[in-house]
């Protein structure tokens, strides 16, 4: 046969203290919510409690197939009040929900530059559920330089042994661009500013 674990030996193992209250109406079964204007600030750490009014039922989850109420305390909760003990009435009912730690937005936002230059960018947060919260404002540049739109060689069909024959690549977009070359018969030239490359082949192919 299965039971369920006993979760709780003793009275809590630590103290909580009430920061935020808010009040949610719940009207009809299924999931609730509270509205957008009752913002709450968390941290790590933090729970989220339920507590129902006086002559309501107790809010519960399904839990080892039974519905059964979170841990909670029966006195009335307001912020500042520590909560040392508190009292179930099993010793197998769950821990309050875990509530969710806030943390830095990231926001991406794709833009396309169509010309090179300095940029200067400048963002500001503010919060819409926090009417009149001083807003923060970032500012940085961001330099854009023009790319390589393409790279074609113009170069001789047929050359000779023993003599230079140049290579060339043709205007293209872009600034302070380097050219890496790569001949067929093992020859380097990295790191190279200059368009055109002279190379002498030692043998046909």
């Amino acid at each position: 046969t299965c039971s369920p674990y006993s979760r709780y030996d003793e009275g809590a193992k630590i103290t909580w203290e009430v920061v935020s209250t808010h009040i949610l109406t719940v009207s009809s079964l299924g999931y609730q919510y509270l509205p957008e204007s009752s913002t709450i600030e968390v941290a790590p750490g933090y729970i989220l409690g339920l507590q129902t009014a006086t002559g309501d039922a107790v809010l519960g989850r399904v839990s080892v197939g039974l519905d059964q109420p979170d841990v909670f305390d029966p006195t009335a909760l307001t912020v500042g009040a520590t909560i040392d003990a508190l009292s179930t009435s099993s010793l197998t009912e769950r821990h309050a929900i875990r509530a969710i730690a806030s943390g830095g937005t990231q926001v991406h936002l794709p833009f396309l530059f169509t010309q090179a230059g300095t940029f200067p960018l400048t963002a500001t947060a503010s919060t819409k559920t926090l009417l009149g919260f001083p807003a923060s404002t970032g500012t940085t540049n961001v330099v854009v330089e023009e790319g390589v739109n393409l790279a074609i060689i113009a170069s001789p069909v047929y050359s000779i042994t023993a003599q230079p024959v140049a290579f060339e690549v043709l205007p293209h977009t872009g600034n302070n661009v380097l050219y890496n070359w790569t001949v067929s018969d093992g020859s380097e030239y990295l790191q190279s500013s200059a368009r055109v490359l002279s190379h002498t082949f030692s043998a046909r192919g």
